[in-house]
């Protein structure tokens, strides 16, 4: 076949072909379709680079993100994969772009009110999303750092977040915030900070630390999807007659408690002073933390 012919093919492909399901395979010519249809790359790049790999090659939508991961169409071509709800999308947000990209000081903002009650943003750089008055959902959230602040809400629904470093919650005065079902927040560091809030159900996912810091609380309940050590401190936790702050772990967890352990509330059981996951309780807490491994 010749360049002019293959040109001509790849055209006409990529104006029919269309996502399979995640795991299937494409051709060789099917895959630089793809990538023709979803980012508008040039044809004749897009024929230079395939004819590095021989025409049998058959390749999967992560194979596609991996070998063009440099390229010059690589991060429209994350975005749209992402758009598509391609899972496999979210491991090249990182590594691609932190490694071959400097990101921009400015950072992205989004703000829910009463005029906007949801939010949905991919950006390569850090984000802050915050909500002042009524009710709001984060439908999708993924960036570098992620920063949530609360003014004032009546509700507060998170369907998906995600960020490459750290995750901040912070809420000033709240009624309600929660992930959806089956969502789950997650950052190598998750932080989540209240100075007053009524009810939060967060289900978490750290992998490297948990930081948590409240005032004063309603009923607070933080599930902890990943194994890591957790930090309390900051204002110091007062009940106020409310419910206790309820920190979830998977069963079978073991828990070092260390710093003030008379604030810890937790069934012998589940406690290895040796080689347990620490949970770190500042000085200053006068409340109470409820932790059980029921998850």
């Amino acid at each position: 076949m010749t360049n002019t012919d293959l040109i001509k093919k790849l055209e006409n492909l990529s104006e029919t072909i269309s996502l399979k399901e995640p795991n299937a395979e494409y051709s060789r010519d099917e895959a630089a379709a793809l990538y023709i249809k979803y980012t508008g790359a040039c044809l004749t790049g897009v024929e230079e680079f395939i004819n590095r790999f021989s025409p049998e090659t058959v390749f999967t939508i992560n194979d596609i993100l991996q070998i063009t991961k440099n390229e010059e169409y690589s991060t429209k071509f994350v975005d749209q994969m992402l758009a598509a709800n391609v899972e496999n999308a979210k491991n090249y947000i990182g590594s691609s772009f932190k490694d071959h990209l400097d990101f921009p000081d400015a950072a992205e903002t989004a703000t829910l009110d009463k005029d906007r009650h949801s939010v949905s943003i991919y950006t390569r750089n850090n984000l802050t999303i915050n909500q002042k008055n009524s009710y709001g959902t984060i439908e999708k959230a993924i960036a570098l750092n992620i920063e949530v602040n609360i003014d004032t809400n009546t509700e507060l629904i998170i369907k998906e977040m995600s960020a490459s470093e750290s995750v901040l919650i912070y809420s000033q005065t709240s009624k309600y915030i929660g992930t959806a079902d089956n969502s789950i927040i997650k950052g190598k560091t998750i932080r989540f900070s209240s100075n007053t809030c009524a009810t939060t159900n967060l289900d978490l996912s750290a992998s490297e630390h948990y930081d948590v810091s409240v005032a004063s609380i309603g009923g607070v309940t933080l599930k902890l999807h990943t194994v890591k050590p957790i930090s309390f401190g900051g204002y110091g936790l007062k009940d106020y007659g409310f419910k206790n702050l309820t920190v979830r772990y998977p069963k079978g967890t073991k828990i070092r408690p260390t710093g003030k352990t008379s604030a810890i509330s937790i069934d012998k059981s589940n406690i290895d002073d040796v080689n347990g996951i620490e949970a770190n309780v500042d000085s200053g807490i006068s409340g109470t933390i409820v932790i059980t491994c029921d998850l």
